[in-house]
C-alpha cells in the first residue's frame, strides 16, 4: 500500500499563488493623511514613488487609486508587502525632509488579495463633501463608526471604478474628472479624514507607527530547552498541585479500601 503524499504548508502557498498567476501575495493597504504643499506637487512626487518602485516589482505591478482633497488625500495600494514598505520609507524617510507630508493613519489591511480592483495606478483630484455637523465625541465607538464609515465609502468607490473600467472603459475617464459630481456618494467625507487625524486614540495607528513595527524586531525571551530536566520556576504549580491531589486521592482510596 503507498502512502499518501503529504503536503506542507509550502505547497498550499505554492498552488494558491499559481492559480492567481503571481509569485507573492498582494497586500491591499489603505491610509489617509493631511499635505502641505500643493496638490498638483503632492499628486506628482506619489507618482515618481510608484514608477521607481515598478522597476523592482516584475509582474506585481503596483497598481491602486490616489484621491486627493484641498488638504488631505486617501490611498489605496495594492502590491507586495515589502513594496508597501518601500513606498512609505521613501515618503517618510527620503522626501519629507521639508515636513510637507503630515500625520497620515492607516486603515485595516486586507493581506493575500485574490483579485485586484485596478489594472494599473490611478490619481485624481476632487473638491471633498463634508458633513454638516462636526463630530464631537472621542469615544472608541464613534471612532470605530468613522473609520467604518469612510473605508466602506472608499472600498465602493474602488469596486465601482474597477467595474466601469471593465465594461466602460471609454467612460473612466469622465468618472475620474467629475466624482464629485458623478458619484459623490462614494467619497470620504473631508469632515471625517480631519477627525480622524486630530482625535487622540491609542488604536488610530500612523505611518510611522508602521515603519517602527516593521523595522524593530521583537525580543521574545523562549526558554531554554538545552537545560533538562526543565526547572522548578518553568513549571506551572497548578499541575503539580493537580497530580498531587489525585495521588492522595488514590491513597486515601486504598486506605478506605483495606480498612473495608
Amino acid at each position: 500500500m503507498t502512502e499518501k503524499e503529504r503536503q506542507s504548508l509550502l505547497d498550499v502557498v505554492k498552488k494558491n499563488l499559481k492559480q492567481i498567476n503571481y509569485s507573492t501575495y498582494i497586500t491591499r493597504f489603505v491610509y489617509f493623511g493631511e499635505y502641505f504643499h500643493s496638490s498638483e506637487e503632492l499628486q506628482e512626487i506619489l507618482k515618481s514613488i510608484i514608477t521607481e518602485l515598478r522597476v523592482d516589482c516584475g509582474e506585481n505591478l503596483v497598481t491602486g487609486l490616489l484621491l486627493v482633497y484641498p488638504k488631505y488625500y486617501i490611498h489605496l495600494l495594492e502590491a507586495p508587502e515589502d513594496v508597501i514598505y518601500m513606498h512609505f520609507k521613501l515618503i517618510y524617510k527620503d522626501k519629507n525632509e521639508d515636513q510637507k507630508f503630515g500625520k497620515a493613519i492607516f486603515l485595516p489591511t486586507y493581506h493575500h488579495v485574490y483579485h485586484k480592483f485596478f489594472t494599473n495606478w490611478f490619481h485624481v483630484f476632487t473638491s471633498a463633501p463634508s458633513l454638516l455637523e462636526s463630530i464631537e465625541k472621542q469615544t472608541v465607538d464613534e471612532i470605530k463608526k468613522q473609520i467604518s464609515s469612510c473605508f466602506m465609502k472608499f472600498y465602493h468607490l474602488c469596486n465601482y471604478l474597477s467595474k466601469e473600467m471593465s465594461e466602460n472603459p471609454d467612460e473612466v475617464d469622465d468618472i475620474l474628472c467629475n466624482l464629485n459630481e458623478k458619484i459623490p456618494q462614494y467619497l470620504p467625507e473631508s469632515t471625517i479624514l480631519e477627525y480622524l487625524l486630530n482625535v487622540k486614540s491609542s488604536i488610530l495607528k500612523t505611518v510611522e507607527d508602521y515603519l517602527q513595527i516593521y523595522n524593530d524586531v521583537p525580543f521574545i525571551q523562549f526558554y531554554n530547552d538545552t537545560i533538562w530536566p526543565p526547572p522548578l520556576d518553568n513549571m506551572p504549580h497548578y499541575a503539580l498541585e493537580k497530580s498531587r491531589d489525585r495521588k492522595r486521592d488514590k491513597g486515601d482510596k486504598k486506605v478506605k479500601k483495606k480498612r473495608k
